[in-house]
């Protein structure tokens, strides 16, 4: 996992609005927010995000990011 991917997870478990266009566009969400992925990672991540829409609500998503950016940043 490069440098790059792991500020976009970091941001997304930390910034509910950028976590939003992440879910909603992945792709407009990286490039909008500077982040260069790979063609791999891109993919990885997209078929991720699938995964969790088919799996999650999104109240379901934004109680676990909650939970998780507290455990992780103290907030």
């Amino acid at each position: 996992m490069s440098p790059e991917f792991e500020q976009l997870v970091g941001r997304a478990v930390s910034d509910k609005d950028f976590r939003d266009k992440l879910l909603a566009d992945p792709e407009a969400a990286a490039k909008g927010a500077g982040i260069r992925l790979s063609d791999a990672e891109l993919k990885q991540l997209k078929e991720g995000i699938e995964r969790v829409k088919r799996s999650m609500s999104t109240a379901d998503i934004d109680k676990f990011f909650g939970v998780a950016s507290s455990r992780w940043y103290g907030s």
